[in-house]
């Protein structure tokens, strides 16, 4: 009994090893010889004659349908334009089944009395014409299949990569260092100027509200983040004083646009706490985000200071709150090459630019 778990484990193995085209090619061309197999005998008259005539043309079928495969996987062809698909299928199935009549035409000569000869050549041609163009078919059916399986797969790790830079989100505002000097800040001001603490408090509040109420949202309204942006700002100016100016500006065309959670943030939080290593105070950070001429969302932070390069590989992961290294892994699983990331210092300032296209609802694209 072990010995036979342990053969079917290692079948299962290798099957998974294999890919799925290759399983679908063997396997369908093995259950179609066996299923007309009795056919050609029936028709050829003896075992000898039908076992020759599969051997030659599910042969010729097999390498056929290879190449048809190396044609199909390059060709601008798609279930998207059903007409044109159905033509190019049915011509590239008739004209392999005609090259394959001209090849195996001698064996069905010397199979079948000449008298019958005219109308089975013809009848074959076009059954495997038909053969060709139904397995062209089913090739781009599985390949689009896949591609969903594909892109299913890339929803929910980006998801994933999500809820990951939400709960990094969530740590930073409630891990120790980020609170102590939020309160420091509230109680070194209790005494003198209590009233001026009000707008850091309320800033505070509204930036903790704002994480709660998206933990488990993928996308948010530009708006939304721009105001978590802000509220953010006003605790760090709370802290810095005079040491840091900032200015915002949200374009009205861009309010209402959908973009993933958590995208301003981090490029806020790194302008912030690189910009206080590296730039002469006061620290100058500017956010602007508005629709640019394609119509993607365009956000631009920048900062005086100079660009610090992560220490190694990953480092700006935990450098600087999220990190631009998660927010360009996420962007770069939602959009593939429909978004830009860019970043340009010099002269005394770094300026990051994100330019991602409009989401009107959670993996789907405007």
């Amino acid at each position: 009994m072990a010995f036979t778990g342990w053969t079917a484990l290692t079948f299962r193995r290798w099957m998974g090893a294999i890919p799925l085209f290759w399983k679908c090619q063997l396997g369908g061309w093995a259950v179609y010889t066996i299923l007309t197999f009795p056919l050609k005998v029936f028709l050829w008259g003896t075992m000898e004659r039908a076992v020759a005539l599969t051997l030659l043309r599910e042969t010729f079928g097999f390498v056929g349908t290879l190449g048809l495969w190396a044609v199909y996987r390059r060709a601008p062809l798609g279930l998207g334009r059903p007409v044109r698909l159905g033509v190019v299928l049915l011509g590239m199935g008739l004209g392999l089944s005609f090259l394959e009549g001209l090849c195996c035409g001698w064996l069905d000569f010397v199979a079948r009395p000449p008298s019958s000869m005219g109308v089975l050549r013809l009848g074959t041609v076009y059954f495997r014409g038909l053969l060709y163009a139904v397995w062209g078919l089913l090739y781009f059916l599985i390949r689009e299949r896949i591609k969903e399986a594909s892109r299913a797969a890339a929803l929910a790790e980006a998801k994933a990569q999500a809820q990951r830079a939400e709960l990094l989100l969530l740590r930073a505002q409630a891990n120790p260092h980020f609170l102590f000097n939020a309160f420091n800040t509230i109680l070194a001001g209790l005494d003198h100027e209590p009233r001026a603490l009000q707008p850091m408090v309320q800033g505070l509040a509204d930036y903790l509200r704002y994480s709660l109420r998206h933990k488990e949202k993928a996308e948010a309204l530009l708006s939304d983040e721009f105001e978590a942006s802000v509220n953010y700002l006003t605790v760090e100016q709370a802290r810095f004083g005079a040491d840091l100016e900032t200015e915002c500006r949200l374009g009205t065309a861009a309010r209402h646009a959908l973009v993933p959670a958590v995208l301003v943030q981090p490029l806020i939080e790194n302008a912030v706490k690189h910009g206080m290593k590296t730039s002469p105070m006061p620290l100058r950070v500017s956010v602007m985000a508005d629709l640019a001429g394609d119509g993607r969302v365009c956000i631009e932070v920048t900062n005086s200071g100079e660009w610090i390069e992560p220490a190694s590989p990953g480092a700006e992961d935990h450098d600087g709150g999220h990190g631009l290294g998660i927010l360009r892994r996420r962007l770069g699983i939602l959009y593939g090459d429909r978004h830009a990331f860019d970043v340009e210092a010099g002269r005394g300032q770094v300026r990051v630019r994100v330019m991602v296209p409009r989401m009107s609802a959670m993996g789907s694209l405007a």
